[in-house]
This record gives structure tokens, sequence and C-alpha cells, in this order.
């Protein structure tokens, strides 16, 4: 090689390389912002709106993933595993400081993760904004300072984004393993995500595929998918066996799928959809019947199985009886998990809570106009990674809570995609660019 030709090749990986200074500016923005956050909002760390500590020290304590139903300790599986373990892992999560601090940095690394895909992307210095967006999002610091899942799913959404990414950039089996890992993990964290899980197989052969003359039948096009599936199922695997053996079923989600069908899907809700106006509240646990019946079994895994079909078959029964009205509660439903102004959580609102919903829904009207605009200009790229499979993932929140109960909050998973497109509307294209260079082994 030339000393010419070696400066060149210098030149081009310094170019290629990521500046780590910005890297050191998002982490440290990042644990800032959200710390402070947390320590606005510390006593709501001390809630369970979700019995996810419950569920955690019975962990601790009993080495049972359970419930106490009627003073009664049961095997359970009406929420995910994932962040009940890990809560476990803190000790249970009775240290709000612990819940703080895994809140802080699962925070940082969505923070991260989102400005890498932004780079790789070839958004260059904007990079910055795509990452600043992400730790402002309303969504992400109202839920960083309570003990629920958006947190952490937010960044495993990031993450397999980020895997998907790697992977188009440069295949290697390890890579698609970890994907479909991830994407598992991803499951356990939220349901949601299993039609995501099991739509990007076939889009990624279809799109990658037949992509440098290669036949979409032949072991190149056919191992990412494959592989990536292999790293879901050993993700998987286990909470379904556990399943298995006490429930009697392979459940790979969880038993609270009817009852969260049911929630939106009842004549009382419908009444609700036709007699008020839009936003008001809806008090299911005043509306809607009790689950339980006299010939119910004795608490424990078969309640559970026998509550959750019980909503299931109601649900259906209000769906196929009245099409109509479920057909606008659907578009209701898709309404409020992309709506931008949050929905009043009392009667009897304040002043300051009031401008602060509006705040927030001013956030949202200019991010969502800045991401169109993003996605516009960008639309060239919109069959490559990231672009491609945080679409997806936006389609795939939106079938799933077309039906099922929908709330602002549902979406936060696609925040890393809203803020991306965001951030393009605003930068150029810089070399190094997703599918710009792509080594292949």
């Amino acid at each position: 090689m030339t000393a010419a030709a070696a400066d060149t090749s210098r030149a081009a990986a310094g170019r290629a390389s990521l500046p780590l200074w910005e890297l050191a500016v998002v982490l440290i923005t990042a644990l800032l912002l959200r710390g402070a956050v947390l320590y606005a909002l510390w006593d709501r760390l001390a809630d369970d709106p979700d019995l996810y500590q419950e569920l955690a020290g019975n962990l601790v304590e009993h080495g049972q993933f359970a419930r106490r139903i009627d003073g009664v300790l049961v095997p359970t599986a009406f929420r995910p595993p994932l962040y009940p373990l890990m809560l476990a892992c803190l000790g249970g999560g009775e240290s709000m400081l612990a819940v703080a601090c895994l809140h802080l940095a699962l925070g940082a690394a969505t923070a991260a993760g989102v400005w890498l895909l932004a780079r790789w992307a070839g958004l260059g210095r904007w990079s910055l904004l795509a990452a600043g967006l992400t730790i402002c999002d309303p969504i992400l610091l109202n839920q960083s300072s309570l003990v629920m899942t958006e947190t952490l799913a937010v960044l495993l959404a990031t993450a397999a984004l980020v895997l998907l990414t790697a992977y188009e950039r440069r295949p290697h089996t390890g890579t698609a393993l970890l994907t479909g890992a991830v994407l598992g993990l991803a499951c356990l964290c939220r349901p949601t995500f299993l039609p995501w899980l099991l739509l990007i197989p076939p889009m990624m052969w279809l799109v990658q595929g037949g992509r440098d003359g290669r036949s979409r039948f032949s072991w190149a096009a056919c191992r990412g998918p494959l592989l990536l599936l292999v790293g879901a199922a050993v993700l998987l695997s286990p909470w379904a066996m556990r399943n298995a053996v006490l429930f009697g079923k392979p459940i790979v989600g969880t038993t609270h799928g009817g009852y969260t069908l049911w929630l939106s899907n009842n004549r009382a809700f419908y009444d609700y959809l036709e007699e008020h106006p839009p936003g008001a509240l809806f008090d299911a646990e005043r509306e809607l019947p009790s689950l339980s019946a006299p010939d119910d079994p004795p608490p424990g895994p078969q309640r559970e199985l026998v509550h959750d079909g019980r909503a299931n078959a109601w649900a259906r029964q209000a769906i196929f009886a009245e099409p109509d009205r479920f057909a606008w509660s659907c578009l209701v439903r898709v309404g409020r998990l992309w709506l931008p102004l949050p929905h009043a959580t009392t009667p009897q609102e304040s002043t300051a809570r009031r401008l602060a919903r509006y705040a927030v829904g001013g956030w949202y009207v200019l991010l969502y106009l800045a991401a169109g605009v993003g996605l516009l200009r960008w639309r060239a790229d919109g069959r490559r990674a990231p672009w491609l499979w945080g679409l997806l993932l936006c389609f795939c929140l939106t079938a799933v809570h077309t039906l099922y109960f929908s709330n602002l909050r549902m979406r936060a998973p696609a925040t890393a995609v809203l803020c991306l497109a965001a951030a393009a509307a605003l930068s150029r294209r810089q070399p190094g660019a997703s599918g710009v260079t792509r080594a292949h082994t």
C-alpha cells in the first residue's frame, strides 16, 4: 500500500470512528436529568401499582414466582417475569435507592443506544438531538419514577434495533443469536413484543435475502432469521416450560391477555364511549363485574386460567354482539395510543396539572411533526435498518393495541423510533450510514 493510500485509509477510518465525547455527553446528561426527576418524584418509588415488588419479594423470600390470593401463596403467570426477576436481584425491590439506580442505568443505556443508532443511520452531530429527545421524553421521565416496566421495555426495544442494525452492517452468527436473545428478553418484559419478534425473521428474509444477487433460499439468506429465532427460543423456553408444568399449557406470554382484551371490549366501555366526551374517565373497577364465580377452582394456577378464559370469552361475546361499536372502540384505542395529549387522571384536575398535561401535549405535537418530516426526508432508507425495524415495531404496537387496552404509555417502546425520525428532520446524511458501507462474513 502506498503512503498516500495509507493516509486515505486512516482518514476514512477516522471519519467512520464514533466520537466518544458525544457518548460521554449523552450518558452524563441522562444521569443528571433522570436523576433529578427521580429525586423530585422519590416517594413514587414506594408504590407498587402492578405488584412487581410483591412478585420480586416472593421470589427472594420463598423462591417462587407467586402472588398472594386470599392469603395463599400461589404460582402465577399474570405478569411477565423479567422485571420482577431484576428487582429480585436487587433484594426484592424494597430499596428505593436500588430501584432508582436500576432505572437510571436503564435510561442512560437507552439514550446511548439511540445515539448509536442515529450515528449509524447517518445523522451525524444531530445524533445528540435524537438522544436528547429520548432523555427528555415525558412518558419516560414519568415512568422512570414508577416501579413499572416502561423503562426496561424501551431499553430492550432500543437494544434490539441496535443489534438488527449491526447485523445488517456486518452479518455475523453471534449478532443474530444475540438479537434473538434480546427480543426474547423483550417478550419476557412485555408480551406485546411477541408480534414484532414473529414478524422480524420473515421480513429479514424477504428484504435482506435477495441482496447482492443471493438466492433467498441460500444459507446466507436464511441464516440470520433462523439464528434469531433460535436465540429467542433459548430465552423464552424456560418460562414456557415452567408454565407448561404449573398451568398445563406452555404459556409464552401471560395469563393477563384475556383480561386486557375484556377491559376495552365490553358493553359498559362501549356505552361509556357513546355517552361521555373524549377524555372522560372510565372506572373499570366500578363498571365491570367480578370475574369470580361460585364454581371457580381454589386459588391457584387453574383459577388464574379460568378467570383469563372467562374474560376472553366475555370480550369476544361483546365484540361479535356489537361489531359496529367494536369498530369504533378500535379507532378510540389507536387514538389513545398515539394521542399527543395525556388524559386527565382525576375528575377535579388542578390548574397546574392541566397546564402540565398541555405542555406534554405540545411536546408530542412538535415531536410528531418533526418525525413526519424526518420520515419523508429519509423515505428512501425505509427498507434499511434501523428505519425498517422501527416502523415495523410501531405497526406491531398499533395492531396489538387496536384490540387490547391502550393508553399513552403503551407506546413507550417506540420512543427511540420517534426521536430518531424527529432528529432526521434536521440532519443531512453523513458518510457511514447504515447500508452505505456493509461488510460480509
